[in-house]
């Protein structure tokens, strides 16, 4: 996991009043960046993942989002993580964050591999019928299903 601060400043084309509240959501988001560092490097895995998630709603930073990814990958949810992992690719181009673009490839392809996935046959449904596996919608359960362990 990389453990990089990287806040650029505010837009100075804001108004003084969005320059303050960006510059305090800015500062929040360093907080609770540097909470989640600090969790992290000493192995407080679910206190980072929260630090990380509260740090990018504020400030939707990519190197955030691959120390979130990290964190969700040490807390066991693979697929969020996976998720955040392809987001930063995303959003990591053109960035200083750039960088570490390979390593969040290389990793989001290795928690693929252990994310175990899963086939149903159901008797007796209803094509109106709706299935759930972890709160979330199951779609088809012909198709294979990917879980988090």
């Amino acid at each position: 996991m990389v453990l990089v601060l990287l806040l650029p400043s505010p837009l100075a084309a804001q108004s003084p009043a969005a320059k303050a509240d960006d510059a305090q959501s800015l500062e929040t988001a360093r907080r609770h960046f540097d909470a989640g560092l600090k969790a992290a490097k000493e192995q407080r895995w679910e206190e980072a993942r929260e630090s990380f998630e509260q740090s990018f709603r504020l400030a939707q930073r990519p190197i955030t989002l691959l120390n979130l990814a990290g964190a969700q990958a040490k807390t066991g949810d693979l697929l969020a993580s996976v998720q955040s992992y392809r987001r930063f690719l995303k959003i990591s181009e053109g960035t200083e964050a750039a960088k570490h673009r390979s390593l969040a490839e290389k990793t989001a392809k290795e928690i693929e591999a252990r994310i175990p996935k899963a086939q149903f046959v159901l008797q007796g449904s209803e094509p109106a019928d709706r299935y759930y596996i972890d709160g979330r919608e199951a779609g088809d359960l012909s198709a294979h299903i990917a879980l988090n362990p």
